[in-house]
């Protein structure tokens, strides 16, 4: 492992053989536009996509989510500033490798951030564009249909679950300082 990434022909396994777990972010201007990229490799590529990468393995969600947050877009904000969309399933019939034979399948956890300004993003090679859009915009662009789901999950979701979240999120606190669960890991209780 180089800096917290396999070495490829141990990846290839990887992605041959099991699932991936990625964070992805949508992020809100004030005026309610998504930032999208196009993609530059598989899978998804040629399509424009949000912003958003894989967890490493023995990495915490909450540093995952500020790692790849600040990568992809350049933004610092913590994963409680956001709110989740749920968990989804991606199964792609191609693979960053561009082989035949295998897939990949991402389990995909997916946090709405709305941004009070636009900031200047900064992207990585991934994309070759990063754009703003609007709901006409993403109309109009080649928009995977996975992070459509996104958005359409945005549409369904109730007005206060920032709120609800945070609330959560306190309770959840409040259990493990008491000693009543084992640990915390961003809402998801284990014990």
């Amino acid at each position: 492992m180089v800096n917290g990434f396999l070495e490829d022909i141990v990846f290839e396994q990887v992605v041959h053989y099991a699932p991936l777990c990625a964070i992805d972010f949508v992020l809100r201007d004030p005026a309610g536009a998504v930032l999208v990229g196009a993609r530059r490799n598989q899978p998804a590529k040629g399509f424009y996509f949000v912003p958003g990468g894989r967890i490493r393995k023995g990495e915490r969600l909450a540093q995952a989510f500020r790692r790849l947050l600040l990568s992809e877009t350049s933004i610092e904000a913590n994963i409680e500033e956001a709110v989740p969309l749920g968990v989804f399933e991606h199964f792609y019939e191609t693979n960053i490798f561009e082989r035949d034979g295998f897939g990949t399948h991402y389990i995909c956890l997916p946090y709405e951030i709305t941004l009070d300004h636009r900031p200047v993003i900064r992207g990585d090679c991934q994309h070759s564009e990063l754009r703003w859009a609007s709901s006409s915009d993403l109309a109009a662009l080649r928009v995977h249909p996975y992070a459509m789901a996104y958005l359409e999950r945005l549409r369904q979701a109730p007005v206060d679950k920032k709120q609800q979240v945070r609330v959560h999120h306190r309770e959840v606190q409040s259990e493990l300082e008491s000693g009543n669960i084992a640990e915390s890991i961003d809402g998801a209780v284990l014990s």
